[in-house]
């Protein structure tokens, strides 16, 4: 059985599709003759020749319609995102927890309260906890334009360092929370692996059999891609590279950065790594970092099977770990493992995910200094999507 899926250019499509989800948003199609009688706003920021016009409510609008909300936000129905608020405290943690800061101040932004940031000469309103969560969602999945936002939110065309300082106050509250104190992703034990060892696994040869059962790891990287000065923000294609392991690119130029992400069997993401400076990616996937290394070898026990990585490197991990010896899943790019097929298609299900976060494709410079945090948040928003297989193709023991 094949979960082979092509490299998800939709994710990276232009801003014509997300006109049109505004347009759906507000119950009316493009062309809709209401349109003439409506009073149209002087100074509509403008995403191409198509007005972005701030709806009210658009929260509430969002939540009752999952298609969109998914668009907009990577986050598929109103229970996720009330899940979110939830794993911080709730909005009385939340405010005591958020760290605003003052973006127009050069060369070293200042803390600045958030009564004063919201109550600015050029700030129109107070934005609520829910509100201020929709927008940091908005600017990691369509990655927006600051203006575009403080425009979308009634904050005022001029406020965009408001916009700023509520998307960085709020990927660092995520970073925190999911990864500093909930210990975001989780490690599952062998014995839960194997009771959800997804089906099609097992309807493999029984030459192969004998190896899944310790698959306990794929291995994948993903390019980070930082803006160029003034750089247009239009997302650039997504392929991927099948050389010797599963590297995901986003092809472009400028400050590059790469992430490498553990997946069990089910497609469930199970380690993230920091992400480190790279020069290119021209040049594919040079190989698993040592501290990346360090870190598997820590988590994996003795005869676990673990893909994506080559076998010099499989050796490196018996050395620095425990176990005696890690056994070995055949990687990719050889065709007569009758494994790498499915296991790629999982791989690429998860990184496609991850990538269509589009802040990843083209970093603005507020956020480069939060490149790790924000390569953590989005890998961890995309846990909240279906299951990556199916629970009625795993297999449930427990």
């Amino acid at each position: 059985m094949s979960l082979r899926c092509s490299a998800n250019r939709e994710s990276f499509s232009g801003y014509q599709s997300q006109v049109l989800a505004h347009c759906k948003l507000c119950g009316e199609a493009p062309n809709d003759k209401k349109a003439d009688t409506q009073e149209v706003p002087s100074n509509p920021l403008s995403i191409g020749t198509s007005p972005v016009l701030y709806t009210p409510g658009l929260l509430d609008r969002l939540i009752s319609d999952e298609n969109t909300l998914s668009h907009f936000t990577g986050i598929p129905n109103g229970r996720a995102f009330k899940q979110i608020l939830s794993l911080l405290g709730g909005e009385d943690v939340i405010l005591k927890s958020l760290v605003y800061l003052e973006m127009n101040q050069v060369p070293v932004p200042k803390q600045i309260p958030r009564h004063r940031l919201f109550h600015r000469r050029d700030a129109k309103n107070t934005m609520t906890v829910p509100d201020e969560l929709l927008m940091c969602l908005m600017k990691l999945k369509l990655n927006l334009d600051f203006k575009d936002l403080a425009h979308r939110f009634n904050l005022g065309v001029d406020s965009e360092c408001v916009a700023r300082s509520v998307c960085c106050a709020w990927i660092n509250l995520l970073y925190n929370c999911l990864v500093r104190q909930r210990k975001l992703p989780v490690w599952p034990s062998r014995e839960k692996i194997e009771a959800n060892l997804p089906t099609v696994f097992r309807q493999l040869s029984t030459s192969t059999l004998n190896e899944i059962p310790r698959l306990r790891v794929i291995v994948g990287s993903l390019h980070i891609l930082g803006a160029l000065q003034d750089e247009i923000l239009s997302p650039p294609p997504f392929c991927l590279d099948k050389r010797d392991s599963y590297t995901f690119t986003c092809l472009g130029t400028g400050r590059a950065w790469r992430g490498y992400i553990g997946v069990t069997p089910n497609g469930a993401i199970s380690y993230i790594s920091r992400v480190s400076p790279i020069q290119t990616v021209a040049g594919g996937d040079p190989g698993v970092p040592g501290d990346v290394l360090r870190a598997l070898a820590s988590l994996l026990e003795d005869q676990d099977a673990i893909a994506g990585i080559s076998e010099d490197q499989v050796a490196q991990l018996s050395n620095l770990g425990d176990s005696s010896f890690v056994k070995h899943i055949s990687s990719p790019s050889d065709s007569n493992a009758p494994c790498s097929l499915v296991i790629s298609d999982i791989m690429t299900t998860v990184m496609q995910r991850i990538a269509a976060f589009r802040v990843l494709a083209c970093l603005p410079h507020e956020l480069m200094g939060l490149v790790n945090e924000t390569f953590h948040v989005c890998a961890l928003l995309t846990q909240l999507q279906p299951p990556v297989i199916p629970p009625n193709q795993s297999t449930n023991k427990s």
